[in-house]
């Protein structure tokens, strides 16, 4: 009732800022056209509102586990309707509708302190001051559709489990950024969640921790309302979309993990440095008969490639003014659950300014690329009219032998090249640091450690005010050259700025080692003549082709 309510307001509004527009035109004695045109992009507009409104709704009575959405609407049906091996659970629904209170106020505390904090750091300067006014998590919960527990071609030391998570709730947000408020409401969320129990152990409660993440990015909507929804900001929504899915994608979707250790026996380097299964190399080739989405403006569409596998993005340059484009470039990017996972392939429009238009996609089964070792064709675009792209998959697997690194030559490669290849994965584990310094005496730093390899940047999480910060956090980096590539790290305080000791560690150190690892070693972060032990695992493993 409350959205719908707020939906009468805004549209009550809407009408009347359209009379005063249509008034206006009149007055100033312009064309009718413009007059119709507007009334038919309202209408449009209309249309589409009421069927996305619709398609919630349906979302929300499933939550609720009204029975005859499953009856009448068959592209909704759960998992467990459509696979015969995934398990409907509606006692773990029921658990989470019962503790859904408690969920909601963790929920709330995490936005606040958590997501707002990201959000405000990754916003353009103008939307800085960002800020949830209320945040209210509502009476619907969360639905898992199904699980399904796998049986073959998984290690007797684990549990492996999937579970569609689903969420079309009746959460509503407000939101400020400077004068301008808005709210955020009909949210949307909805992904495969992957958990695995391991190691199995033999005393209750018989696994020492799991793990979880998104095997692929969860699809997400949201819509602003109240001013939001009257001034449409594009920039402020592009970026808030942006964000929400880059913040997503950092903490929870392959590569990037939760573990949560059960047993305190449990070795939290363990849990985290699971390896890869792999990597693949994508090359985009080009792409034929392209819709187009210029017209109107006696031009052609500007494509670029988005390739997406779990929450790694790369994209192509913009080929202007093109419907057959040529890109002829290569991506690598790093597998950790092949079965479950895909190579997403999404072709865009650029338009500056505004949001870039779709121009179909594609899924490709990993397990099915793995299998193979190789793929390369020609792929009809998925919901557009027309539309090919042309692609090239090549499937590594990862070895601890030292040899390979010297055999960079016979890797596979889909475009020619004058630049260094990838050739291997570095995984880096860093554990704790003792004994940082005080930015001031006896005020205690705000740690966090960067993390820099090439032209690439990661860092950890800042621990609030200690000198003995515990990051327990897993890295990983495609490495271009073995014998002069550098991993630097620099722990700095997060208030002040300042740094608090630095390291550099030579890749080239870790192909002497056996298997090519280093297992909970101690190096020194120094700043002048204080130093620091930091505790880390480091992990190289080359690249080996298939076949």
């Amino acid at each position: 009732m409350r959205n719908e309510a707020s939906e009468h307001s805004y549209s009550n509004v809407g009408s009347a800022l359209l009379v005063l527009i249509c008034w206006a035109i009149g007055r100033t004695d312009c064309s009718i056209f413009w007059i119709l045109a507007l009334l038919g992009l309202v209408l449009l507009r209309s249309h589409l509102l009421r069927q996305r409104s619709r398609r919630i709704r349906a979302h929300q009575v499933t939550a609720l586990q009204e029975k005859e959405v499953i009856v009448t609407q068959l592209k909704d049906l759960p998992t467990w309707v459509q696979f015969p091996d995934v398990e409907r659970v509606e006692w773990i629904n029921r658990v989470i509708a019962q503790t859904w209170p408690g969920i909601a106020n963790f929920a709330k505390d995490f936005l606040k302190e958590n997501i707002e904090p990201q959000i405000k750091d990754n916003l353009p300067s103008v939307f800085r001051s960002f800020c949830f006014e209320s945040i209210d998590i509502g009476d619907i919960p969360v639905r898992v559709g199904g699980i399904k527990v796998y049986a073959e071609n998984v290690g007797r030391d684990r549990i492996v489990m999937d579970m569609d998570v689903a969420y079309a709730g009746d959460c509503s947000l407000s939101v400020r950024v400077g004068c301008f408020r808005a709210g955020v409401e009909q949210l949307q969320f909805q992904g495969k969640l992957r958990c695995i129990l391991r190691p199995l152990i033999s005393k209750p409660p018989w696994f020492g921790g799991f793990v979880i993440f998104f095997l692929n990015e969860p699809a997400f909507d949201f819509d602003l309302t109240g001013a939001g929804e009257l001034v449409e900001m594009p920039g402020l929504m592009k970026a808030m979309r942006s964000v929400i899915s880059s913040q997503l994608a950092n903490i929870c979707v392959l590569p990037n993990e939760i573990v949560i250790p059960v047993v305190p026996e449990t070795e939290m380097c363990d849990l985290t440095m699971s390896e890869p299964q792999g990597v693949v190399r994508v090359g985009v080739i080009a792409a034929t008969n392209l819709e187009n989405k210029d017209s109107f403006l006696k031009g052609k569409s500007d494509p670029y490639v988005r390739i997406t596998v779990g929450g790694q993005i790369y994209q192509t340059k913009t080929v202007e003014n093109n419907l057959n484009p040529v890109w002829n470039e290569e991506f690598d990017a790093i597998v950790d659950q092949a079965d479950g996972q895909y190579l997403g392939v999404e072709l865009y429009d650029e338009d500056p300014g505004s949001r870039d238009e779709f121009l179909g996609n594609l899924d490709l089964d990993m397990d099915s690329i793995r299998n193979k070792g190789y793929i390369s064709d020609w792929y009809v675009l998925n919901a557009v009219k027309h539309g090919n792209v042309n692609l090239s998959v090549h499937w590594m697997n990862l070895s601890s032998d030292a040899s390979l690194l010297d055999d960079v030559q016979n890797l596979p490669h889909s475009v020619s090249s004058n630049g260094p290849r990838n050739h291997a994965l570095l995984m880096i584990y860093v554990d704790c640091i003792k004994n940082l310094p005080s930015v001031r005496k006896s005020f205690e730093p705000s740690p966090f450690i960067l993390l820099t390899f090439g032209n690439e940047q990661r860092k950890t999480g800042v621990k609030m005010k200690t000198n003995n910060p515990i990051f327990q956090q897993r890295f990983v980096f495609l490495v271009k050259n073995v014998h002069h590539d550098i991993l630097k790290l620099e722990s700095k305080d997060k208030t002040s700025g300042r740094s608090l000791g630095e390291v550099a560690i030579p890749v080239r150190l870790l192909k002497e080692e056996t298997n090519m690892e280093l297992k909970q070693q101690i190096w020194h972060l120094a700043l002048g003549p204080h130093l620091s032990p930091i505790t880390m695992t480091l992990k190289l493993r080359a690249f080996q082709p298939v076949g």
